[in-house]
């Protein structure tokens, strides 16, 4: 089996066969692909920590009696925990009103059950990008450091204006 240095794909869906038989589909397009699959948020969610995925295919359905509202909470709890994971959102329910909810609460898409391999295998791609591109601005954002306090002259001159860009620097807003 070919070694992946790419975070694995999370696949979050109640009905386990199914989900295999996509995955199946997925690793026909790429033997590399690596998926965690769970029918549980909790183990979802844990998953997604445990292994930084960058991009999760939840089912609206995990829980039964509480029906689309399940994969909804899922969606905001894995934004929660990262806001750099792309959630893809594939569902059984038809209706544009799921689609909307999902979509208004942070999903990268809604795709309705039975999807093409070959667009969701393009979402997938799309949205390891998309992720991968946010964690790199963040860890750029986050190294970003105030340079001016290691900054220093002799001269009269450049003294003053090493202050006054400091000073600019903290009122900047």
């Amino acid at each position: 089996m070919p070694q992946t240095t790419e975070p694995p794909l999370l696949f979050v869906d109640d009905e386990v066969l199914s989900a295999r038989a996509v995955v199946s589909a997925l690793k026909r397009r790429n033997s590399a692909l690596a998926v965690l699959i769970t029918n549980s948020a909790n183990e979802a969610l844990l998953l997604a920590q445990q292994h930084q995925v960058e991009v999760a295919i939840i089912d609206l359905s995990l829980d039964e009696a509480r029906g689309p509202e399940s994969g909804l909470e899922l969606l905001d709890q894995l934004a929660a925990l990262d806001p750099t994971i792309r959630v893809l959102v594939l569902t059984g329910h038809s209706g544009t009103d799921f689609g909307i909810r999902a979509l208004q609460r942070g999903a990268a898409s809604f795709i309705e059950k039975p999807a093409s391999a070959d667009h969701l295998y393009a979402l997938i791609k799309d949205a390891q990008l998309f992720s991968q591109l946010q964690r790199r601005d963040r860890a750029l954002l986050k190294d970003e450091q105030p340079r001016l306090g290691t900054l220093t002259s002799r001269a009269p001159s450049m003294k003053s204006a090493l202050e006054r860009a400091a000073y600019a620097a903290s009122t900047s807003q």
